[in-house]
C-alpha cells in the first residue's frame, strides 16, 4: 500500500470515529431532555457519566486505531482536542434543535451558557476527556 493511502486511511477512520462520537453525545443529549426536562436528575447524571465515557472510548480507540496502534504525548493532545471539539459540536446540534434552529452567538457563549446551566457538565467533559487521553497513553493505566 502506498504510503498516502495509509495516511489517508487513518484519518478517515479518525474523522469516521470523531463523527460516530458527535452523533452518540447528541443523541445523549437529546434524547435526555425529550425524557426529562429536569437536567440533571440521579438517573440522567448516570446516563450522562456513561455518555461521556462511551464518547472518551470512541476518540480513545479511533485515534490509536487510525495512528495504526501507536500512543503517545502526541495523540493524547490530539485525542484531548478532538473532545472537546466534538463535545462542543454536539452541544452546538443539541442547542439549535431545542432552540428551533437558532444560530448561537459564539462557541464560549454555547460553552458558558451550556455551563451556567448544568454546572456538572463539566465532569462529564472532564470523564469523556480523561478517557481518552488514558486510552491514547503509552504507559498502562493503573
Amino acid at each position: 500500500m502506498k504510503p498516502m493511502n495509509k495516511y489517508l486511511k487513518s484519518v478517515l477512520i479518525i474523522v469516521g470515529a470523531l463523527v460516530l462520537a458527535v452523533l452518540v453525545w447528541y443523541g445523549f443529549l437529546a434524547g435526555l431532555e425529550k425524557i426529562s426536562r429536569r437536567r440533571i436528575g440521579i438517573l440522567n447524571f448516570v446516563i450522562y457519566a456513561i455518555g461521556s465515557g462511551l464518547v472518551g472510548m470512541i476518540i480513545g480507540y479511533g485515534m490509536v486505531y487510525g495512528s495504526r496502534l501507536k500512543k503517545g504525548a502526541l495523540l493524547q493532545t490530539l485525542a484531548v482536542i478532538a473532545t472537546v471539539l466534538v463535545l462542543t459540536v454536539s452541544n452546538y446540534l443539541s442547542l439549535r434543535h431545542w432552540e428551533s434552529g437558532k444560530l448561537v452567538a459564539s462557541v464560549s457563549s454555547l460553552f458558558f451558557d451550556s455551563l451556567r446551566e448544568n454546572p456538572y457538565q463539566i465532569l462529564f467533559w472532564l470523564v469523556a476527556i480523561m478517557t481518552a487521553w488514558s486510552l491514547t497513553s503509552k504507559k498502562p493505566s493503573s
